[in-house]
């Protein structure tokens, strides 16, 4: 387990979570560019993401992700190379929180003062990451159906 003051190394995996609005199987990609969009609030200087590594045992990350902001809603995660970042010009940054799930980062890139600056270029980084994260294998939680509750 690292720690998550440590800075983000490119072998890592970080976990974004996805709002299930932003996410529909039947389309391609599968996950909407709006899943990467930063909230003007919530998100002012980094999108934020969830360092795998830093978890006392990484499979148990994403449910554990989706849990602790279930009061917002239902959430898919999914788990993005931070190498792949890297090539699209992001950087990960460690912004441990007290009140959060360990391991919170930030990608400033996408954060939203950055978004107002370039909106096209933002927009054209999310599609990206939005056909990374439509993958199959990059969607490592999803949220139980009505029928799956019961």
């Amino acid at each position: 387990m690292k720690d998550q003051n440590e800075p983000v190394s490119p072998d890592e995996f970080v976990l974004r979570a996805i709002p299930n609005v932003y996410y529909q199987p039947d389309l391609e990609p599968s996950v909407a560019r709006d899943a990467f969009q930063a909230n003007r609030t919530r998100d002012a200087v980094g999108l934020s993401v969830f360092r795998e590594s830093c978890f006392p045992d990484p499979t148990q990350a994403p449910s554990i992700i989706a849990n602790a902001l279930r009061q917002n809603g239902n959430y898919y995660v999914a788990r993005l190379a931070v190498a792949h970042l890297s090539l699209l010009g992001l950087a990960v940054t460690p912004d441990p929180q007290q009140d959060s799930p360990p391991g919170h980062a930030l990608i400033p890139q996408l954060g939203y003062m950055e978004y107002a600056k370039n909106k096209h270029k933002a927009k054209e980084i999310q599609l990206e990451l939005a056909k990374l994260a439509s993958d199959p294998r990059a969607i490592v939680f999803a949220p139980a159906t009505p029928k799956q509750q019961a």
